[in-house]
């Protein structure tokens, strides 16, 4: 289904106007795809790009080119998440009981060191035990914070609007315009 042809903030003329998010899934289907799928929405922004433009983006340089131009912004990606430091204190805590326990019966002259080892490191745990927990707090509600930013962001991404003569992406009923290739800082900035 294709949107309602909005009018640009610039040049005043809703003929140039497209969908952000429209124009970012048909390019998307048209890179899977190929020509084969149907997308009126890059078929219109392919004929009314320029000639010298055009001969230049062809096939799927053009849809990847697209793809990546209109794409929804998106968060940090983040290899762990963040663990409850008392978990971790719970489960070492039965691993050193096992190990002080192999210790005891095969090698029993050690076996003290060993439980003077593990009281000294549970002590250091819970005297820097507050400073741990601030740590692991900080970054659980950065790792929240980011997430909602990025939510934000995409609902205003999914407003957006493009110009193909001016090249600025818009909000309806807003007298704003941003050149597409600041599109990404608008939108975070727009969602803090």
């Amino acid at each position: 289904m294709v949107e309602k042809i909005k009018v640009c903030p610039a040049c005043k003329v809703a003929e140039n106007s497209y969908k952000v998010s429209e124009i970012y899934m048909q390019s998307l289907m048209r890179l899977k795809s190929g020509d084969k799928a149907e997308a009126p929405v890059i078929d219109a922004l392919q004929a009314k790009i320029p000639e010298e433009r055009r001969d230049k983006l062809k096939g799927s340089r053009y849809y990847r080119e697209l793809m990546e131009s209109f794409a929804p912004p998106q968060g940090e990606t983040q290899n762990t998440r963040a663990i409850n430091p008392d978990w971790v204190a719970f489960a070492l805590a039965f691993l050193s009981v096992y190990f002080l326990y192999q210790i005891f019966t095969t090698q029993y002259g050690v076996f003290w060191f060993a439980v003077g080892f593990a009281v000294m490191a549970y002590a250091a745990y819970f005297i820097f035990r507050k400073k741990i927990f601030a740590k692991y707090q900080v970054q659980k509600d950065q790792e929240a914070g980011s997430k909602g930013q990025v939510e934000k962001a995409i609902g205003v991404w999914m407003k957006l609007y493009y110009c193909v003569k001016d090249n600025i992406v818009f909000i309806e009923n807003k007298n704003e315009s941003i050149p597409l290739q600041e599109m990404r800082s608008y939108l975070l900035s727009k969602s803090k």
